[in-house]
């Protein structure tokens, strides 16, 4: 009974009960309708969020399409990246700074029209005046993160008008995403 076997049972059991009681829940794969495969992704001025967007479509076995007009799902990316002083020193030198990624995203699913939402990640930056190549590098990585993250939401958004069969919800334009 106080065998290790036993306890390794037992401790995974408990570390699965936890799991699920936080609301942890595996990703599951991603499920579109046969009409509305093969996805293109117009990648407009956001190449980065294209290939991130790819490569989730790819991960879940979504055929992409080389062109609209063959697709039965249009994604259009149009990105913008933006940086705000938040703080300064005393020396009125800049000490913080709001980054913002803003993605406009149209959709349009078969023979429909489409139609266009924003999404808005932002994360915030610290500047260290002893580390400038740190901090450009930790922006680029943030960056990189915000269009992960774009990638994420974008197709959780396709997915949901996919299942509901109606338009999808907007994100909300206050940087609902922020870290």
């Amino acid at each position: 009974m106080n065998s290790p076997a036993h306890w390794r049972g037992l401790l995974a059991g408990m570390l699965a009960m936890l799991l699920t009681a936080c609301g942890f829940h595996l990703r599951g794969s991603l499920d579109l309708p046969p009409s509305l495969r093969p996805v293109y992704i117009d990648a407009g001025n956001a190449p980065a969020l294209a290939d991130a967007l790819g490569r989730l479509l790819d991960g879940h076995g979504i055929e992409r399409s080389q062109g609209p007009a063959r697709a039965g799902a249009v994604i259009r990316l149009d990105a913008r990246r933006d940086a705000r002083i938040l703080s300064v020193d005393s020396q009125g030198r800049a000490r913080e700074y709001l980054l913002r990624y803003r993605v406009d995203v149209g959709y349009r699913l078969g023979q429909g029209g489409e139609k266009v939402y924003p999404l808005s990640l932002r994360r915030n930056l610290v500047f260290d005046p002893e580390s400038v190549l740190g901090v450009s590098n930790e922006r680029d990585t943030l960056y990189h993160d915000m269009e992960r993250d774009a990638a994420d939401r974008i197709l959780l958004q396709l997915q949901a008008l996919a299942a509901a069969g109606s338009e999808p919800r907007p994100q909300p334009a206050n940087g609902d995403g922020a870290r």
